[in-house]
């Protein structure tokens, strides 16, 4: 997952009209992580563990222009990625501990869709989610 690398790309099309050559830089680094990298993967693997699992995190007033939180999460099922986001929110947060309890909160509203989903297509959870 490459949260940081979404949230820079969405923040650079925002000056599409008009970029400036602070903006072009970006793009060409971006551009140049990306290449450097474009042999990883994800890789879907066979395996008889299916229990879900979750990782979030925050960006706690990163954003410079506004001081938004950047909320990101990827959920597996066994060993295979299989949902990720990161959203800018659209609220500014007091502190670092809030910042990681909304990154917390969108990855719980993301696990209970999941896990109602694997539970509608048959399969048996053994074990609750870890987040």
């Amino acid at each position: 997952m490459r949260p940081k690398i979404t949230y820079a790309v969405n923040h650079l099309s925002q000056y599409l009209k008009k970029p400036t050559d602070i903006h072009w830089q970006a793009v060409k680094r971006i551009l140049r992580y990306v290449s450097s990298t474009r042999h990883f993967g994800l890789y879907i693997q066979q395996g008889s563990d299916l229990s879900i699992s979750a990782f979030s995190d925050a960006d706690w007033a990163a954003n410079i222009d506004d001081r938004k939180l950047v909320a990101a999460y990827c959920i597996f099922l066994g060993g295979n990625l299989i949902s990720w986001s990161s959203k800018k929110q659209s609220v500014v947060t007091r502190s670092s501990k809030e910042s990681e309890y909304r990154a917390l909160a969108h990855a719980s509203v993301e696990i209970i869709w999941v896990r109602q989903l694997v539970c509608e297509i048959g399969v048996k959870q053994k074990s609750a989610p870890v987040l």
